[in-house]
């Protein structure tokens, strides 16, 4: 029943989880905005749209810097699938029965293809309700946070206005330290990468280190998005080889280097044993 009743409510819920947490992060930027002079609705909307721009930036680059190799790209991934059909065919496999694989599922797939669209639109229309909802929430947080927070500490059932306020506050500085942990160790996993593809000649390295700095926030997906980029462009502008190296160099970047790293800094800023920060990330 509990289940049922969060998934109802769960386009409303997640962005206003994502909206809280982005709040607590960069509410001490409207705080010194608001030390300067500004009122605290131009503060917010100075901060949030800041955020917007910078989130609209890294998106905008890792596009284009896709579509403008997506012919080479296509013309890899020809290459690749011509290597796949001799290797086939130098092992005596029958290319037929591939080809007659690949034209069964197609056809699976073109006569669901009506409810893939009907379920595709659905997804991105709720994802764009979804985002319209964080950046309101948002903003209000960013806005007044202080007031959020006064009257959270204040609602806490038996617990004392004081202590839930200091429930609250160090809660906010636990976030607040794991996340400076996860900016300071992204930096050098990100020019990790961009110095590889330096190395070897790829284009667009600066843009590979922003999506892969501004990624390393988004847990898992991030990770995903920006090596599968950064592969992406090995693949069009160098070819598979330089492509493999690039992947080898992304998963040992943020699976073994980050991860050390992330440990270790985030268990000094928590003052935790890095046992037990590994373990609960």
């Amino acid at each position: 029943m509990v289940y049922v009743g969060l998934a109802q409510i769960s386009s409303l819920l997640i962005p206003l989880v994502i909206a809280v947490v982005i709040g607590m992060l960069f509410s001490p930027f409207v705080d010194r905005l608001t030390r300067a002079g500004l009122p605290p609705f131009a503060a917010a909307s100075l901060v949030l749209v800041g955020l917007i721009a910078i989130t609209a930036l890294s998106i905008f680059l890792a596009v284009k810097g896709i579509y403008d190799q997506r012919d080479l790209i296509a013309e890899q991934f020809t290459r690749g699938w011509d290597m796949v059909q001799a290797w086939l065919a130098e092992r005596g496999l029958s290319l037929d029965d591939v080809d007659q694989t690949v034209t069964t599922v197609s056809a699976g797939v073109t006569s669901g293809a009506g409810g893939f669209v009907q379920a595709g639109l659905s997804s991105v229309f709720s994802f764009i309700v979804g985002v319209l909802i964080g950046v309101f929430l948002l903003f209000y947080v960013l806005k007044d946070w202080h007031v959020i927070r006064d009257w959270v500490a204040n609602h806490l059932g038996q617990i004392p206005p004081d202590l839930g306020a200091g429930i609250i506050n160090d809660a906010t500085r636990a976030i607040r330290s794991y996340f400076a942990g996860l900016a300071i160790t992204a930096a050098p996993v990100a020019i990790i990468i961009g110095i590889a593809m330096l190395i070897l000649d790829i284009p667009l390295a600066f843009t590979v280190i922003l999506v892969t700095f501004v990624t390393s926030f988004i847990p898992y997906l991030g990770a995903i998005i920006s090596g599968a980029f950064a592969v992406l462009v090995a693949l069009g502008a160098a070819g598979v080889q330089e492509a493999i190296i690039i992947l080898i160099v992304v998963l040992v970047a943020q699976n073994v280097v980050q991860t050390l790293m992330l440990t270790k800094v985030t268990s000094d800023k928590l003052s935790i044993h890095p046992i037990v920060n590994l373990g609960s990330t």
